[in-house]
C-alpha cells in the first residue's frame, strides 16, 4: 500500500464523500495516537510523484503521551506533557534534507527519517506525501517526542562488581535539540564528576559542537570539538577540529584483581577536511586529509607496582589520508536489537580506511579502519560481519606496535513475529600493546557467568547464542518487555605464557529479562541477567547476577 493511499484513507475519514479531486483535499494532521510501527516504512509510490515537486511541508509534532488513549490519560502523564517543551518546528525543519520547491525524491524522504530517528529526543518519525495536485506534492513530517529531562539513577552489576551513575540530563534543552548533562559516576574503581554539553546543529548550520569536562579521583579530562560532518549521503564537504587532554590511572588486571598501574597523561589534537562527489550510482565516496598530534607520557602510579613491561612514552605528529565508501542500501525493521521500535539497518558495504606517517620520535606508519558488510539478507534472515584494525608499524624497531584487529559476525533468524534466534562470534588479536591496554574477557563484556576482566591475553574469542522473545506487553505504556535464554563461551589468553588456573575456554548458560523505555532514554535496553558458569574455579561464584544498560537487546 502506498503512502498516498494511506494518507488518502486518513483524510477520507474527515472529508465529505464528494471531495474526490485531490486538489480539493485539505490537510488534516494525524491524531496524537498515530502508530508508527503499523505503517510500513518502505512503500511503493505512484510514478507520478517522481515527476512532481514538493509543495507545502506540514510538521505534526506529537506529545509524549496520548491523552485520547485511556491507558495514557492519567494526571501524571498529562502533567508530563504540560511540563515538557515540545521540539521546536524549526529544529525539525533544519534536520530534514528537503524543502518546498525541491524535486520529490523518495530516497531523500527516507534518509530524512533516519536522521530524525538518530536524535535521542525523537521516539520515531514518519514522512509521507499527503496530497498531489497539478504536479505539486505536499508532505507531512510526523515526529513524537520523548521525555528529555531525566534525573537518572543508573545501577549496573556484572561480574560481582557494582557500578552506578547519578545524573541530571536534558537531551532536548528548551525544545532546541541541545543536550546538557551533569553526572557522578562510579566505574572501574574510579569516581568521576562529569559535565557535558552538545549542540547537534549549531544555529541550523549542520555544525556539531561538543564539550566534556571530567574530574576524577585519579585525574581529569577536558575535550572540545567543533565539526561539520558528512551528515547525508549527498553531503559534499566536511571538516572538524577536536582537542583533548587527560590524566588518569590505567590499571592492569588478572583474574579481576588489580595487579599493577601506570599514571597516563596525554594531549590530543585532530583537524581534518573532507570532500565528496556525493551519491553516484548508489555509492558515496569521501576523501579526507587531516593532521593529528598525540603526546603520551607514562609514570609509576601511586598505589600499585608498575607492570613488568613499562610503556614507553610516545609522541605522534602526522598528516593522514582517510577514504570512506558507503553503499546506499538501507531498510527498516522491528524486533531485532530493539523491542517494538523502528530500527534503521544498513545492508550495504561501508569502508573507512586511514593511512598516515609520523617521524616525531620514531618513524611509524599508522594504519586504521573498519569494513562492514551484509553477507546474507532474506525476509527472515540477516547475516552481517565487520572487521576493525588499528596500529602502527615502527620502522626503527621493525615491529608492529599497538596493533589491534577485531572480527565480528552476527546472525539473526526470525522464527515468529515475537521470537528470534541470534548468534554472534567475535575474535580479537593484538600485538605489542602498551602495558595500560589489555585484551580482557569476563562478565562486563560478554562472558556473563564470570567476574569482570576474568581472563587476560593478547587474543580472545567470544561465541554467543540467544533465543529471544519480544513481547507486545507495554507496562504502564512506559516499558516494552522481552526475555532471552543464552549460552556464552569464550577465552582470552597468551599462547606462549602460563595463563594460570581456569585458563581454558569458559562457558555459561543463563536467562535474562529485557526492558526498553518508550518515553525516555530511547534506544537503551535494560538487561537483567542470571548466568551460571559451566566450568569454574573456586574464585567464581555459582551464579552471577548482572544489571546492565546497553543499546541492543
Amino acid at each position: 500500500m502506498s503512502r498516498i493511499a494511506i494518507a488518502s484513507m486518513l483524510l477520507s475519514a474527515s472529508m465529505p464523500v464528494a471531495a474526490t479531486d485531490p486538489c480539493d483535499l485539505h490537510f488534516v494532521p494525524v491524531p496524537n495516537g498515530y502508530n508508527f510501527t503499523a505503517t510500513p516504512k518502505a512503500m511503493d509510490r505512484p510514478p507520478e510523484l517522481e515527476e512532481s515537486s514538493i509543495g507545502a511541508i506540514h510538521f505534526t509534532r506529537l506529545q509524549i503521551f496520548d491523552a485520547s488513549d485511556p491507558a495514557e490519560n492519567y494526571r501524571i502523564y498529562r502533567w508530563a506533557n504540560k511540563f515538557h517543551t515540545l521540539t521546536r518546528e524549526q529544529v525539525i525543519k533544519q534536520e530534514i534534507l528537503f524543502s518546498s520547491g525541491d524535486e520529490f525524491d523518495p530516497r531523500i524522504l527516507d534518509e530524512s527519517e533516519r536522521l530524525l530517528r538518530a536524535r535521542k529526543y525523537i521516539y520515531d518519525t514518519d514522512i509521507h506525501p499527503v496530497r498531489t495536485c497539478n504536479g505539486v506534492t505536499d508532505i507531512e513530517v510526523i515526529t513524537r517526542d520523548v521525555w528529555s529531562f531525566t534525573p537518572d539513577l543508573s545501577f549496573t552489576r556484572s561480574g560481582g562488581e557494582n557500578e552506578y551513575r547519578l545524573s541530571l540530563k536534558e537531551s532536548n534543552l528548551f525544545g532546541t535539540g541541545n543536550e546538557a548533562m551533569t553526572s557522578f559516576r562510579h566505574q572501574d574503581n574510579r569516581d568521576s564528576l562529569v559535565f557535558s554539553y552538545k549542540d547537534p546543529n549549531v544555529r541550523g548550520s549542520r555544525m556539531v559542537f561538543r564539550s566534556n569536562v571530567t574530574d576524577s579521583d585519579d585525574g581529569s579530562r577536558i575535550a572540545v570539538s567543533l565539526a561539520l560532518p558528512f551528515y547525508a549521503l549527498n553531503t559534499r564537504r566536511s571538516w572538524s577540529f577536536e582537542t583533548e587532554q587527560f590524566d588518569r590511572i590505567d590499571t592492569q588486571y588478572f583474574r579481576d584483581e588489580d595487579i599493577s598501574e601506570v599514571q597516563h597523561e596525554a594531549s590530543l589534537l585532530d583537524a581534518r577536511y573532507g570532500i565528496s562527489g556525493g551519491l553516484i550510482n548508489g555509492i558515496t565516496r569521501r576523501y579526507i586529509i587531516g593532521y593529528r598530534f598525540e603526546d603520551h607520557d607514562y609514570s609509576p602510579g601511586p598505589d600499585l607496582p608498575p607492570p613488568s613491561e613499562f610503556p614507553r612514552d610516545r609522541r605522534l605528529s602526522y598528516p593522514y589520508l582517510n577514504y570512506e565508501s558507503i553503499e546506499d542500501n538501507f531498510i527498516t525493521s522491528l524486533n531485532l536489537d530493539q523491542i517494538h521500535r523502528t530500527e534503521d539497518l544498513h545492508l550495504g558495504r561501508k569502508l573507512v580506511a586511514r593511512i598516515g606517517y609520523s617521524a616525531t620520535d620514531e618513524s611509524r606508519l599508522i594504519l586504521a579502519g573498519r569494513l562492514r558488510n551484509t553477507l546474507l539478507y532474506r525476509p527472515k534472515i540477516l547475516l552481517q560481519h565487520r572487521v576493525d584494525w588499528n596500529g602502527f608499524w615502527n620502522f626503527d624497531r621493525s615491529e608492529a606496535e599497538e596493533l589491534l584487529i577485531q572480527y565480528g559476525i552476527r546472525y539473526y533468524r526470525e522464527q515468529t513475529k515475537h521470537r528470534m534466534f541470534f548468534s554472534s562470534f567475535k575474535f580479537t588479536y593484538s600485538k605489542n600493546l602498551s602495558a595500560e591496554k589489555q585484551v580482557l574477557i569476563g562478565g562486563n563484556n560478554g562472558l556473563r557467568g564470570y567476574p569482570n576482566r576474568y581472563q587476560a591475553g593478547d587474543r580472545s574469542y567470544l561465541f554467543t547464542i540467544e533465543e529471544r522473545m519480544y513481547s507486545d506487553h507495554h507496562f504502564f505504556n512506559l516499558l516494552r518487555f522481552g526475555w532471552a535464554i543464552f549460552f556464552d563461551i569464550g577465552r582470552a589468553w597468551f599462547p606462549d605464557r602460563d595463563n594460570g588456573p581456569n585458563s581454558g575456554s569458559l562457558a555459561n548458560i543463563g536467562f535474562g529479562i529485557r526492558l526498553a523505555p518508550t518515553k525516555s532514554n530511547i534506544g537503551q535496553v535494560i538487561h537483567l541477567d542470571l548466568a551460571m558458569p559451566l566450568n569454574k574455579h573456586d574464585d567464581v561464584d555459582d551464579v552471577q547476577f548482572l544489571i546492565t544498560i546497553k543499546d541492543t537487546f
